[in-house]
């Protein structure tokens, strides 16, 4: 009785560190096969539509443009590499404050308590100055988003931006290519 148990304490365990699709062997026609049986089913439906880790880190790690991800406070939870680069920021320095200290002068509008509201008043991208880690002003093109589901509230927010230069690179990259084609 106890290895059929046993066996399906290990798969989940290591479904739990991120080992999708694990199946367990069905070892009897009884009620611990039928639970194999569903466990197995259950385990294939999660890695048939869960994305990996490190699947979303590659993302986060290769993303050209600027993306920090808050809380519904405007408090900063996640940047990645790109921004971290450009601003010359620390991910430890930037994580669990608030985004309002990226940004300068009146875009420190894009926070707090009104950053909800920007949000959804805001429609496209507009052009801002974020400041680096020494105090530099950088000119982005910035775009916000709602982090939410459906009609619930904001759980947080999306802030991605690309550097102007960058804009202007991928710009006269895309007009090249047009023009090459015509």
């Amino acid at each position: 009785l106890l290895r059929p148990i046993s066996l399906l304490g290990e798969a989940a365990e290591r479904i739990g560190k991120g080992a999708m699709g694990v199946a367990v062997p069905v070892l009897a026609d009884d009620e611990f096969g039928e639970l194999a049986r569903t466990f197995n089913r259950m385990s294939q439906e999660l890695a048939a539509s869960t994305v990996s880790k490190d699947f979303l880190d590659s993302i986060l790690r290769n993303m050209q443009d600027l993306l920090v991800v808050t809380d519904a406070g405007g408090i900063i939870r996640l940047v990645n590499q790109s921004t971290l680069e450009l601003l010359s920021y620390r991910e430890e320095e930037l994580i669990g404050r608030p985004a309002v200290i990226l940004f300068s002068g009146g875009d420190r509008e894009f926070g707090g308590q009104n950053l909800a509201l920007q949000v959804r008043e805001l429609a496209g991208s507009r052009e801002a100055r974020m400041v680096t880690s020494t105090g530099e002003e950088v000119p982005v093109v910035l775009s916000l988003g709602l982090l939410a589901e459906q009609e619930r509230p904001a759980e947080g927010f999306i802030i991605t931006a690309a550097s102007e230069i960058m804009a202007i690179l991928a710009l006269s990259t895309s007009y090249a290519d047009l023009e090459a084609r015509l």
